[in-house]
């Protein structure tokens, strides 16, 4: 049965601000904590990467329990799935293009995001099924530490 577009927008806009308030606190509050309080920059990321992995990895957790789309990820991959059937090579070819700078921007972006997009299925509530998808968790979260822990620190130096 398909829900009202007013039910799909409530939901999107509770799970957007949910979301961004979870990734605000982490990187504004979390992250300054943590480089503040380390001894050097070096321990400081390792703990950020270690909160942010801890972290992002119960919210894939609680996203896969609770089994609602708040983000509306599970839809855009069944809409994305119910189309590849009926189009032609050349446009696979230039999705295949699309994908990649799609996961290279949410790689950079958001690694929960890119976990959820990436993995295989919709609506299945399967977590990290597959080694791929785990490796790719951790490359992103450690992209995002790293360019966060050095923003941060540089905005240490600066004041």
């Amino acid at each position: 049965m398909e829900r009202s577009l007013s039910s799909s927008a409530k939901q999107l806009a509770i799970g957007v601000f949910f979301f961004i308030t979870f990734n605000t606190i982490i990187k504004l509050v979390v992250y300054p904590t943590i480089i503040y309080l380390s001894k050097s920059i070096f321990m400081g990321l390792i703990f950020m990467f270690l909160s942010s992995f801890t972290l992002r990895y119960l919210l894939i957790l609680f996203y896969d329990l609770i089994k609602i789309d708040w983000l509306l990820i599970e839809s855009l991959k069944a809409r994305r799935e119910h189309k590849s059937n009926h189009i032609t090579r050349r446009i696979k070819k230039l999705k295949k293009i699309g994908n990649i700078s799609l996961l290279t921007t949410l790689v950079c972006t958001d690694s929960v995001i890119t976990v959820l997009y990436f993995r295989q299925g919709y609506f299945d509530w399967n977590g990290f099924k597959g080694v791929d998808i785990k490796i790719l968790f951790v490359i992103s979260n450690l992209i995002c530490t790293l360019s966060m822990g050095g923003i941060i620190n540089l905005i240490f130096k600066i004041f």
